[in-house]
């Protein structure tokens, strides 16, 4: 997904040269948009690489595995527990 983003914020780049040398109104118009829609889109799918892996942490039925570091003293929460909600804190942008 990287790549994607890559070449779309290098589209912008051209996009903004092209505007600037561009005279009909019209065209100028139509640049514009499409400018502002791939920085629309571009940072829409910067937010989707944190949520997905948060979506990937927490269905994973593993992290949700208690473990025992001795059976008569302590047992160790599973990662879902340690982690508290953080991650998705995280890619929501609220932390």
């Amino acid at each position: 997904m990287n790549k994607n983003i890559d070449f779309a914020e290098e589209w912008v780049i051209q996009l903004n040269a092209e505007l600037e040398s561009e005279k009909d109104i019209t065209n100028a118009t139509i640049l514009e948009n499409r400018i502002k829609t791939l920085k629309w889109l571009v940072k829409k799918a910067k937010r989707i690489k944190p949520m997905d892996d948060a979506l990937a942490f927490y269905g994973e039925e593993d992290n949700y595995d208690w473990d025992i570091d001795d059976p008569y003293v302590s047992v160790k929460p599973s990662k879902t527990m340690q982690d508290n909600g953080d991650l998705a804190r995280q890619a929501r942008g609220l932390k």
